[in-house]
């Protein structure tokens, strides 16, 4: 996700509210919720120490960008697609 955004790995794991951490983290917690069996609990201690509500937050508005923004949904789906061949 960082790669594909331009941005430093490291990023995603701060407190950082810019737009472009912010939504690039997000799209993060909402793929790890999406393709693997970890419990939202775990994927925030892994993405910056977040609390599981912040990954339901998360997972819930990347859900409701992609219905109205389909460039965003075209992203995910070659992130996901990238993912899926490693």
């Amino acid at each position: 996700v960082c790669q594909h955004f331009g941005l430093d790995t490291s990023s995603i794991h701060t407190k950082s509210r810019k737009r472009d951490v912010v939504q690039a983290r997000q799209i993060a917690m909402y793929l790890a919720k999406k393709n693997t069996e970890l419990s939202t609990a775990k994927i925030g201690a892994l993405i910056g120490n977040k609390d599981h509500a912040t990954v339901l937050h998360a997972c819930k508005t990347i859900k409701d960008q992609q219905e109205v923004d389909k460039t965003l949904e075209a992203e995910i789906n070659k992130i996901q697609t990238i993912l899926k061949k490693r």
